[in-house]
């Protein structure tokens, strides 16, 4: 093969042609040039880069900047020369006095020429701008990462990823204070040993579609393997690599815990006040009934007294019909001393005038006044007082309100031949008033509700009663009040028991008896 000096001048960068010994037999134009540029000459005795110089010489002195790179290009240059590589390329940079360059260096092996047999071909090619331009992107993609590393650090979001084989590769801070771990405790774990058992047979089958390649986005409840339980908004997207290859997954994790848990209460709040506003519309319309009735007794009976209807002087009808408005004007009475009551509760304007209050007596004057409907019905009342008798630090009236309230009620709601049993027990620093009744009940679905003012029990009518709904109310509040508790058992048709828990005092008062006080 005939060698082509004009064809190898127009090779790009500095080229050589060497033989088997690693003698140089030509140099193209771009060598001679780089090497006059750098101050090598190409003819003399010290002609460093010049014809007949063994370039495997001048690589091994050349030890300087990079002397690694130098004994990398001779071993190289040897190994293409023994047949050992086709061919070898190290990429070096070199400083000019302006700038630093970045050069390829390329050894291959050349057919053989017809007088000098096996050549070989060094080209040293300039890549300065593609090796600035690349390590520029590289500088770029470092600071990429590390912003993109405080953003993730940064949001109050759990972030993770998660590799093929579903094992964690990283986490954020937020997911490790979320999980309970450091962020050093969670890589190399799979997701059932870090969310739980139960979180992990929610999320394995949706993690299985999106490294089918799906991006998901999911609203769950968890319950992680601490114990802590969540409500999250949760997305998942494939973990892809440029050819498009899916090596795992994101996760994208909000705890929306608290936020539920507003919009809870507020629908609660939502649905008890739409719950109180109907029962007061239903209150009005019960109340309006509830006034009307006594009101055109008291009108109606006046009417008649004042225009002698029956006759002039009838003093048994007379006294008949100011019965009747007596009645109906306690009626009107209680009605509106229940209303003011639970105003007075509601605004917090009651003020209880706390003393020693002696339960037996309270309890025996409240029978009193139940006793006369009670024998009405044919209600059997039982009592039971614990020895010595139990005395209450208390609002004697408001004690003695709840009581009424209770066995009122009671007498209201059980049916002829029944029985009302009222207990009291001492517990330690509590006393306990139970009144018990063989009732209709109370509706399991309205048990919860008839504490709240204006809400029945549901059975009114049944009995041939009404009412308007406060009394329990009231006496909730009231026993609430002395920190005490009200508690309700009922079942439909077999009664209600109704329990009072209040502190007693501290001390027993001294019963005082009329002989010592008279010596």
């Amino acid at each position: 093969m005939q060698f082509n000096p004009w064809l190898f001048d127009a090779l790009p960068g500095p080229s050589a042609i060497i033989d088997a010994n690693g003698v140089i037999l030509y140099v193209n134009e771009d060598w001679h040039r780089f090497a006059s540029e750098n101050g090598a000459a190409i003819e003399g005795q010290d002609n460093r880069f010049g014809l007949g110089i063994n370039y495997l010489d001048v690589c091994q002195r050349d030890n300087g900047g990079d002397s690694h790179g130098a004994l990398a290009v001779t071993d190289g240059i040897r190994a293409v020369i023994a047949g050992e590589k086709a061919e070898f390329t190290h990429q070096y940079s070199c400083h000019s006095p302006t700038m630093q360059r970045w050069f390829k260096c390329l050894v291959r092996g050349l057919p053989h020429t017809v007088d000098k047999g096996a050549t070989f071909l060094i080209q040293h090619v300039d890549v300065t701008e593609q090796v600035t331009g690349r390590k520029s992107a590289e500088k770029l993609m470092r600071l990429y990462r590390e912003r993109l590393a405080e953003f993730v650090e940064a949001v109050p979001v759990w972030v993770a990823n998660i590799g093929s084989d579903l094992v964690y590769r990283f986490v954020n801070e937020e997911f490790a204070r979320g999980v309970g771990l450091s962020k050093e405790e969670i890589p190399g774990r799979s997701p059932a040993e870090i969310v739980g058992p139960m979180a992990w047979e929610k999320l394995r089958p949706i993690m299985g579609r999106v490294l089918q390649g799906e991006t998901i986005t999911f609203e769950a409840g968890i319950t992680l393997s601490n114990g802590k339980s969540l409500q999250a908004i949760i997305t998942y997207l494939p973990d892809r690599q440029p050819s498009g290859e899916i090596i795992g997954l994101y996760a994208f994790i909000q705890d929306i815990s608290e936020q539920k848990e507003r919009q809870n209460n507020l629908h609660l709040a939502m649905q008890t006040a739409e719950e109180a506003n109907n029962a007061k519309s239903k209150f009005l319309a019960s109340m309006s009934h509830e006034l009307r009735t006594p009101l055109n007794a008291i009108i109606g009976f006046a009417e008649m007294i004042n225009l002698q209807i029956v006759g002039p002087a009838n003093p048994e009808k007379q006294r008949e019909y100011a019965s009747d408005i007596l009645h109906s004007a306690q009626h009107l009475l209680s009605m509106v001393e229940d209303i003011l009551d639970l105003s007075a509760i509601e605004d917090g304007k009651v003020t209880l005038d706390k003393r020693d209050v002696d339960l037996t007596r309270i309890v025996d004057d409240c029978l009193k006044i139940v006793r006369a409907k009670a024998d009405a019905k044919n209600l059997n009342l039982l009592t039971h007082m614990p020895s010595p008798p139990p005395y209450l630090s208390a609002d004697g009236r408001a004690v003695r309100q709840v009581v009424l309230n209770l066995l009122t009620n009671a007498v209201k709601y059980t049916p002829d031949m029944g029985s009302i049993a009222i207990d009291v027990d001492s517990l330690g620093d509590m006393v306990r008033i139970r009144v018990s009744d063989t009732g209709i009940g109370i509706a399991p679905d309205r048990l919860e509700h008839v504490t709240s003012a204006f809400s029945q029990a549901g059975h009114e009518g049944r009995m041939g009663e009404k009412g308007w709904g406060l009394g329990l109310s009231i006496s909730k509040a009231l026993i609430e009040l002395h920190n005490g508790r009200l508690d309700i058992d009922s079942q439909v048709e077999q009664g209600t028991t109704v329990t009072v828990t209040l502190p007693c005092c501290e001390q027993i008062p001294q019963i005082v008896t009329v002989d010592a006080m008279t010596g």
